[in-house]
């Protein structure tokens, strides 16, 4: 099986360019730099508040957050493996689900909506602050910077699931649909 980085790409001149399992190929390599970029931006992020919030201690385990998903899809596009792909789909999903919606949307985006809402009604904020609190208390509650970056969060882990879903779709379905793949030996069969 070709690695994703060896397909041949679809170029205009290309006498094989209607070929569905290159043009899959091509599909997948988009998405991947597209789930790469978006997976990167949303560890910054969620780098940047957290470093925000606990200090300088935790920039290098969150700049090593964000250099992981260059360094599995470098050695995706490298092996085409399995086990590769899992290891970025296991980071996606710890990226996405533990931060960006645990974080992300409970602990700030829950909460300014709940906010909001008390603000609305005239009710008092002590009864529905934080009512998901996920971390416990910090004296940057209500700080703009602190809030803004824990909203987008959530927003960069929306982006980061979409284009990682694309990704591990179009890499499956790549993978499979290669000669020598357990996919076209049970359709052969």
């Amino acid at each position: 099986m070709k690695p994703l980085a060896q397909s041949t790409s679809l170029a205009g001149d290309n006498p094989s360019a209607h070929n569905p399992i290159q043009a899959r190929g091509a599909i997948a390599r988009t998405y991947a730099t597209l789930s790469l970029v978006s997976l990167t931006a949303a560890a910054a992020v969620i780098g940047v508040h957290h470093v925000y919030r606990e200090g300088l201690v935790l920039l290098f385990p969150f700049a090593i957050l964000a250099a992981l998903p260059y360094l599995l899809m470098r050695w995706f596009r490298a092996s085409g493996s399995g086990p590769s792909l899992w290891a970025y789909a296991a980071l996606s999903t710890v990226i996405i689900v533990g931060f960006s919606f645990v974080d992300g949307f409970l602990d700030h985006v829950l909460n300014a909506f709940l906010g909001l809402y008390a603000a609305a009604t005239g009710q008092e904020a002590d009864h529905l602050e934080r009512a998901f609190r996920v971390l416990p208390p910090t004296h940057l509650v209500g700080d703009f910077f602190y809030e803004a970056t824990g909203i987008l969060e959530f927003v960069a882990g929306a982006v980061a699931a979409y284009y990682a879903y694309r990704f591990l779709r179009a890499a499956v379905a790549h993978r499979s649909n290669q000669p020598g793949s357990e996919g076209n030996h049970a359709a052969a069969s």
